[in-house]
């Protein structure tokens, strides 16, 4: 399994074919975003699905959905946080359909008639694996947790 690090968008050889623009900053693609290989926008995850649309502008989405019902509807599973909404708007809506993607309820449906290309991949869900934590990360969470007392609202 490829991990974000890894993926062919990030690679050198693709930079004028794909743009990958990461919405947070992390072990993961930190090289790419310091190589210049990646964009990075920060902001809140409650502004992402306005920044995806209004500022980054975004011509294909593409997304993992579960294989269809006898009705002819996909769902989101796991991916349900802002990318449904770029099925709504961009130009090319792809499709991986994999079995692997669970069926979830709530706003996570969307009918075959809504994409313009479906790819069936079976595969495991992306997962990212823990890492061990340094010294100095211990600290900077011990204080953050210092901060914090019963009955707090975060």
């Amino acid at each position: 399994m490829l991990t974000l690090g890894d993926s062919p968008w990030c690679r050198p050889e693709m930079k004028g074919h794909f743009t990958l623009n990461c919405l947070f900053a992390s072990q993961s693609n930190r090289k790419a975003i310091s190589s210049g290989v990646s964009e990075f926008t920060t902001s809140h995850f409650y502004k992402i699905p306005d920044i995806i649309q209004n500022y980054i502008c975004p011509r294909v989405s593409i997304c993992m959905v579960s294989p269809p019902d006898e009705h002819g509807y996909v769902l989101f599973g796991t991916t349900i946080d802002y990318i449904k909404g770029t099925t709504d708007y961009c130009e090319v809506v792809i499709a991986q359909v994999n079995k692997y993607m669970p069926r979830t309820f709530g706003n996570s449906i969307k009918h075959v008639r809504d994409f313009t290309y479906f790819v069936e991949c079976d595969e495991e869900l992306p997962e990212i694996k823990s890492v061990d934590i340094t010294e100095t990360e211990m600290k900077i969470g011990k204080n953050c947790a210092s901060l914090i007392h019963d009955g707090d609202c975060l």
